[in-house]
């Protein structure tokens, strides 16, 4: 639906499937949390960070309850429900939500993967708008190695796709002292 430019019809469809999931498999069920977290995925797409924000939660409660401690599907909880709150100018949260979802994610993967290169850069982010910029520039660093790591991996342009989704606002100076700095080592 949303793909096809009917972005209510998505909601809607993700509201059936999670009405479906829970008379199926029951509201606490870790299949219903994948439900959850497509409707809220999808209602931050539509920049319907405030809708999507207890659902979230939710979908996090679910895995933290049904999920062994530290499961990587915890960790990207944490990471979506730390995004959310960053759109919606919880800083603070959102930052303790960013580092455990990175610091678990880092006991999944290897350092060079690209969830935590999306971890580190959504962490990055959301430094710069808290005007943390010392803090945040180690982190884009590593997202940006962890990007160029990548990218020689799979042969794309991860790195200008990086440094294309970063420059906004007050991230700019952040991400040209990181773009000078790679051309100065490469």
């Amino acid at each position: 639906h949303s793909a096809l430019g009917d972005r209510e019809g998505a909601v809607e469809h993700f509201r059936r499937a999670v009405t479906a999931f829970e008379a199926s498999m029951g509201g606490e069920h870790p299949e219903t949390s994948i439900a959850l977290y497509n409707l809220a995925r999808e209602l931050q797409n539509q920049e319907r960070f405030a809708e999507a924000d207890p659902i979230f939660r939710r979908v996090l409660a679910i895995r933290e309850s049904a999920l062994p401690e530290g499961h990587l599907y915890i960790a990207r909880a944490h990471v979506l429900l730390g995004n959310n709150l960053h759109k919606l100018g919880s800083f603070e949260e959102a930052e303790a939500e960013l580092r455990h979802g990175l610091e678990l994610s880092l006991r999944h993967y290897e350092a060079d993967h690209p969830r935590i290169g999306d971890a580190r850069l959504a962490l990055g982010r959301l430094l710069v708008d808290a005007g943390k910029l010392s803090e945040a520039e180690p982190e884009l660093q590593a997202a940006l190695e962890n990007y160029r790591v990548s990218e020689s991996a799979v042969g794309g342009s991860v790195i200008s796709r990086f440094l294309e989704r970063s420059i906004t606002g007050r991230q700019s100076r952040s991400i040209r002292f990181l773009e000078s700095d790679a051309r100065r080592k490469m």
